[in-house]
């Protein structure tokens, strides 16, 4: 891959990861793409794309977890753009993964005690079943 494209990728990359971030912080679990009205597209930042975005990432994945998705998107594109190493950012990302499924493992724990949107909203379908699995095999 030359130099211009790298720059090119590691540009929309970083956009990218700045708009799934921005329809992230303004997510709210009670839209959903399912008959969407213009009114309800306006709650969101990002619209109808950031509604289907974080309805999605945070339902079937790791919840509030998944913030740590457009972390490492910023992270790659930035590495991408400079066209430095890529195995510290490589690192990296894998610590900010790490702490995306353990802190979507911990709201899952929560959601045990206090019920509610943080019984599975909130750690999202497979942090809770990862949690789910843990508790299953240490008790």
């Amino acid at each position: 891959m030359n130099y211009r494209s790298q720059e090119i990728l590691g540009i929309l990359l970083s956009v990218l990861a700045l708009f799934v971030l921005l329809s992230f912080l303004t997510y709210n679990p009670l839209e959903t793409p399912f008959g969407l009205s213009p009114e309800i597209s306006k709650k969101n930042i990002m619209g109808i794309f950031g509604i289907y975005t974080s309805y999605y990432l945070m339902k079937s994945s790791f919840g509030w977890g998944t913030l740590s998705l457009p972390i490492v998107m910023g992270i790659m594109g930035y590495t991408l753009f400079t066209r430095r190493n890529l195995d510290l950012s490589l690192k990296i990302s894998g610590y900010f993964i790490g702490i995306g499924i353990w802190s979507s493992i911990l709201l899952a724990w929560f959601g045990n005690f206090w019920g509610g949107m943080w019984e599975a909203e909130f750690p999202g379908i497979a942090g809770y079943m990862l949690w789910h699995f843990l508790i299953g095999i240490f008790g």
